[in-house]
């Protein structure tokens, strides 16, 4: 009877520690501040200040809240659902129910197949205080380390860019560096940058954004697979500064497809995929 009333209670506790996972997700006045890098050049290219704004009803009829200019976000129990905009579709980023091992997600889209695990379960120093930090792993180097109460503290969107927590204020609360909030819009790119579009896949418009350190001619073309232009996109002077085109690929059929950006000598090749 002891035993049973022991492995009861152990079985409880590890239950209730398992969906007493704290995730913040609000539209109050809360921040997250990321320095992004991008492997390219090996060093930090921006600072990005993330927030939660407001419902947002979208294409499938449910409602989500935009995080920053990657994410929109829906929390149902346990689980974050992320908004695809591959055919107004939606799909489990985390749930905190899981252990690690365990499949989060899984979905295809056209002939790709496309899973999020669990990896990882620890306890890690994040701004100073122990706290438990689950670690979710999808395709293409995409992952996301989530804190206890603090939410993402870092994510990688494919091979090149990383995304890491520096500073933020959760609810009245203030955690790390920051000074950077209040300059945010005043950052100057100290190089030519091309973004990896979002969202890729994509079906049939993707956002592409590139910053220049100086006024020039900024050339921005799209080619398919044989190396063909398809699209001229951009192929004008650009003052100094931070910008985003969009591509809508509506006359094109699915598959893959390159966006380059050309100006001042400098040439950065993007992979898009297409998917109808």
């Amino acid at each position: 009877m002891k035993k049973l009333f022991f492995l009861l209670v152990f079985s409880f506790s590890f239950c209730f520690s398992q969906t007493d996972f704290i995730f913040p997700f609000n539209s109050d006045s809360s921040r997250w501040i990321y320095d992004h890098t991008n492997a390219f050049y090996g060093f930090v290219i921006e600072r990005v200040t993330c927030s939660y704004g407001k419902d947002t009803l979208l294409p499938n009829n449910k409602i989500y809240k935009p995080f920053g200019k990657y994410f929109y976000f829906r929390k149902d129990g346990s689980k974050i659902y992320q908004y695809s905009s591959n055919n107004s579709s939606e799909f489990v980023r985390y749930d905190f129910s899981k252990h690690v091992g365990d499949t989060v997600s899984y979905r295809r889209q056209g002939s790709y197949d496309y899973v999020t695990l669990m990896t990882g379960d620890q306890n890690k120093v994040v701004f100073g205080q122990s706290r438990r930090v689950l670690t979710f792993q999808g395709n293409n180097d995409v992952w996301d380390d989530v804190a206890d109460s603090i939410g993402i503290i870092d994510f990688g969107l494919g091979v090149e860019d990383y995304f890491e927590l520096t500073g933020a204020i959760i609810s009245g609360n203030i955690y790390g560096n920051i000074t950077s909030v209040a300059n945010q819009n005043n950052l100057i790119p100290n190089t030519l940058y091309l973004s990896q579009n979002y969202p890729n896949p994509f079906n049939p418009i993707t956002t592409i954004e590139y910053e220049i350190p100086k006024g020039m001619n900024v050339r921005i073309i799209i080619t398919n697979e044989l190396g063909q232009q398809v699209k001229e996109i951009l192929n004008s002077y650009k003052q100094q500064g931070s910008y985003r085109i969009e591509w809508n690929a509506s006359n094109c059929s699915s598959g893959i497809y390159y966006c380059t950006m050309i100006g001042n000598g400098f040439q950065k090749t993007t992979k898009l995929i297409l998917l109808k």
